[in-house]
């Protein structure tokens, strides 16, 4: 008689409804590592525009949990040739609940913006401190026996396998002899461990990259320990670095618009119906792909995302987060947590400590407004500043333009075997008759180094203020670039009903010829900190002219009655340099997360605003479209 599987523990969740997950996973849930991502929220400082956005990292990573399960028996049902054993699926769970574990306070503005500032040129990533805090959680909650009793492959620790080689060194030694006999069975079961899988090897991989990446290594070799190229698919369901299609985006896009009254299209069990593992040509890794029908459903789910990062993340209200950024910024030093060994440690020295940083959470900033005295005063200025919505104001916007350039039709003769592959016979005729016009765009927003562009424009900042203010320059503005995003769909694998097995990209020409060009637009924002305005005008003209030297097109701008007190006010200001430094720009660039990272960023210059997929976005003005939920203008 078949012995009845152990039962879980149901959860209602508000994207999900009734959801089981493996009992192993509730002993995860219930430790203190876990539980502190109740206090994280998923949209960082945006709650404090939208109020729907309450939600946080702990029901969005069950979300995970349970969408990754109902992926992987997906393709275990379906697929059954693949051998995806109940040890795979409950690997791939556990990397889904833990994805998540080492954000910090705001979710992406910590790590994106505060660390940014704070640690600067320090190499450190929420994805690094969850495989970090993974490994705190597992060994503080002795949970190595509990993977064991469910099934998993855990191979003891070196450092016990050390222990015991010097605790049988002197046996060894009596037994010289013997040991020579064996030699050849010890190799035989190297060779075996060797080829057998270390699960939490596995799990560790899901977290992040390979645990020891090699440099020589080509892309056709399999660089991962914890399985076989085989299963290589399986490191796409979690986190797909590829292309971005994984369960991960598919809960946070459904959980956020669900929370923020934005529609989602998207719908991901859709996608799970047509989901199949392929293979592609000269690739010996395998893929998860869909049905070619299915590439609109995908355009939906970069569609609602960029409608997040748009009217969410991007929008100019979401001054705030950087508010909270300068708050956490100048509150460092006074704000300490104790490590592992009752040592303090500063809020951004807190995330090498894992002890410490199960302590770091939202609520430092309920830490600082309840403190008194002066060594945070400033931060609880900015902190109270937000309570009485006065916030940063923007008083610029930019972004980078686009060129056309129209191939003559010589140029068109010589691309012809090229294009070939990419258009049929009669695309090709029209071209070259004359009645079909083949345009090259050169897309700025792809091939722009914007990093380098956003510090030029801070030390251009600069030179606004009085020299013995220039030094603080961090207390006026600051500068963060914005990372280069293609399209995700030609990373994206295909499979056509007649041959299932086989994958393929699909061209944008045979998909439609109305699809965005890109879906990241890279815009610069300026925005203005003080309240006191004496080099506000001074700073937005050396925006403006840095704009136009450098090839950005200024979207919006403040209204002269806004953007000084007076002109003559203007005039002094800029003709003085004794006068005390008593204003400040903010330059950020606000960046799109893989997960609904919040973007804009303390500065003024602020990349932000994606390009919406189904139309381009306005030109004519800031992004301040109304979105559902919001607060208030400010």
């Amino acid at each position: 008689m078949a012995q009845s599987r152990e039962l879980g523990k149901v959860f209602k969740d508000s994207i999900h409804g009734h959801v089981e997950l493996h009992p192993l996973l509730v002993k995860i849930i219930d430790t203190p590592q876990f539980q502190r991502l109740r206090n994280i929220k998923q949209l960082g400082g945006g709650y404090l525009v939208y109020p729907g956005a309450s939600h946080n990292r702990f029901e969005h990573s069950l979300g995970v949990a349970y969408l990754a399960g109902v992926l992987a028996k997906t393709l275990q049902e379906n697929q059954p040739e693949l051998k995806i054993t109940v040890r795979d699926i409950l690997c791939v769970q556990i990397a889904g609940l833990c994805h998540d574990l080492g954000h910090g306070p705001f979710s992406h503005l910590f790590d994106q913006m505060f660390i940014d500032q704070a640690c600067e040129n320090e190499d450190w990533t929420h994805e690094k401190a969850s495989l970090e805090m993974f490994r705190y959680l597992v060994h503080e909650n002795n949970l190595k026996p509990e993977m064991k009793k469910c099934g998993l492959n855990i191979k003891d620790d070196q450092e016990d396998k050390e222990d015991d080689q010097e605790n049988k060194k002197d046996d060894q030694e009596d037994k010289k002899d013997d040991q020579e006999d064996k030699k050849g069975e010890q190799e035989d079961k190297k060779d075996d461990q060797e080829d057998e899988e270390d699960d939490l090897v596995f799990i560790e991989e899901l977290l992040g990259k390979p645990l020891k990446e090699n440099k020589n290594v080509s892309k056709a070799d399999w660089p991962y320990k914890g399985r076989k190229v085989e299963k290589s698919f399986l490191y796409e369901i979690v986190s797909n670095k590829l292309n971005g299609i994984d369960v991960d985006t598919f809960d946070y896009v459904a959980r956020d618009c669900h929370h923020l009254g934005i529609k989602n299209n998207f719908d991901h069990l859709r996608y799970f119906k047509f989901a199949r593992v392929v293979k592609v040509d000269k690739d010996p890794r395998k893929h998860i792909g869909s049905r070619d029908k299915e590439i609109w459903n995908l355009y939906n789910m970069f569609h609602s995302r960029n409608l997040l990062y748009r009217e969410v993340c991007h929008h100019e209200v979401t001054n705030v987060q950087i508010m909270i950024k300068d708050a956490l910024l100048k509150a460092n030093i006074h704000t300490m947590f104790k490590d592992k060994d009752g040592h303090l440690l500063t809020l951004s020295a807190a995330k090498d400590d894992m002890e410490a940083y199960t302590k770091v959470t939202d609520q430092v900033t309920e830490k600082i407004l309840q403190s008194s005295g002066e060594a945070r005063k400033d931060s609880r200025m900015i902190l109270e500043r937000i309570m009485k919505r006065d916030l940063y104001k923007l008083v610029g916007e930019a972004k980078v333009r686009k060129h056309e350039t129209i191939l003559p039709k010589t140029i068109i003769e010589r691309l012809k075997e090229q294009l070939k592959d990419d258009l049929t016979l009669e695309e090709l005729e029209e071209i070259m008759n004359g009645t079909l016009e083949v345009v090259v765009r050169e897309t700025q927003v792809k091939k722009y180094k914007l990093k380098g562009k956003v510090k030029d424009l801070k030390q251009q900042l600069k030179t606004v203020l009085p020299s013995g203010e220039q030094k603080k320059a961090n207390d006026y503005f600051e500068a963060v670039p914005i990372q280069e995003v293609k399209d995700p769909i030609e990373y994206t694998y295909f499979y056509d009903k007649k041959n299932p097995q086989r994958g393929f990209t699909m061209p944008r020409n045979k998909v439609s010829n109305f699809l965005p060009e890109c879906f990241w637009e890279q815009t610069i924002r300026l925005y203005w900190k003080k309240k006191e305005e004496t080099y506000k005008d001074s700073t937005i003209e050396k925006f403006e002219k840095w704009c136009k030297d450098n090839k950005f097109e200024v979207t919006f701008n403040s209204p002269p009655n806004e953007a000084s007190t007076s002109a003559s006010a203007s005039t002094s200001a800029s003709a003085s340099t004794s006068a005390p430094a008593n204003t400040s720009a903010s330059a950020s660039t606000s960046a799109p997360a893989s997960t609904s990272a919040p973007a804009s960023t303390s500065a003024s210059a602020s990349t932000s605003a994606p390009a919406s997929t189904s139309a381009p976005a306005s030109t004519s003005a800031p992004a301040n479209t109304s979105a559902p939920g919001r607060l208030d203008e400010d």
